[in-house]
């Protein structure tokens, strides 16, 4: 005895395929702005969610697309503003996701890894100012401190051929010296007056070569 088994509702499948993915960032003093460009090709009209994470990470951005049947191409900002809580864009490895359907199929899951490239300058992870070496981070320093150490920890460094130095200035924006600094992942300069340093806005100004990585405000008063 032979039988033969079919489902009560046939259902079409869908070919997709999502092709490599790319991503174009620029950096201005350690702030990175850019796209991530998502393209590919699809068997009809569909809906696809495309999420963006660290990898082992939660998701950094989450988009829902409409899409034609054919090839199709879309766009997706990658900027400070639309990533959560206040997260900042690093370079490094990334995965993206895409899942979706067309029409009552579920389109085959697709999974790409990106890399957000470092420019030669390097990148700031964080900047912050103490009012002693070691001390903790503060917002102002009050007036008659003797003491503000700038420091910079960096989530990429300088390329290696590039020189390091930390420029200051005052908070009319005269020069007032600029100190050479070995290329390390925390890069730290201070300023040291022992009657006081006056009250303002003091600018120090981390570089490597000609381009500036990052500008740090040291408020004091």
């Amino acid at each position: 005895m032979t039988a033969l088994f079919t489902p009560r509702t046939a259902v079409a499948s869908v070919g997709f395929d999502v092709s490599q993915i790319s991503v174009r960032v620029k950096w201005l003093r350690s702030v990175g702005s850019g796209q991530i460009i998502v393209s590919g090709r699809i068997g009809g009209p569909a809906a696809l969610r495309v999420q963006v994470r660290r990898p082992g990470g939660g998701p950094l951005i989450t988009r829902r697309l409409a899409v034609a049947g054919g090839s199709f191409r879309n766009v997706i900002p990658l900027r400070k503003d639309v990533l959560p809580r206040g997260a900042a864009i690093l370079p490094g490895g990334f995965v993206v996701s895409v899942v979706g359907k067309s029409g009552a199929s579920s389109l085959p899951f697709q999974l790409r890894p990106i890399v957000v490239p470092a420019p030669l300058e390097g990148v700031i992870r964080q900047g912050f100012v103490t009012a002693i070496e070691d001390g903790p981070a503060t917002v102002r320093l009050p007036r008659g401190t003797t003491e503000a150490w700038a420091h910079f920890r960096l989530a990429t460094q300088p390329a290696s051929n590039l020189p390091v130095t930390v420029a200051w200035y005052w908070p009319d924006g005269r020069p007032l010296g600029t100190v050479s600094k070995a290329n390390r992942p925390e890069i730290v300069s201070f300023l040291r007056l022992g009657s006081g340093l006056p009250s303002g806005a003091w600018i120090a100004e981390l570089r490597a070569g000609n381009r500036i990585v990052k500008r740090l405000t040291v408020r004091i008063g």
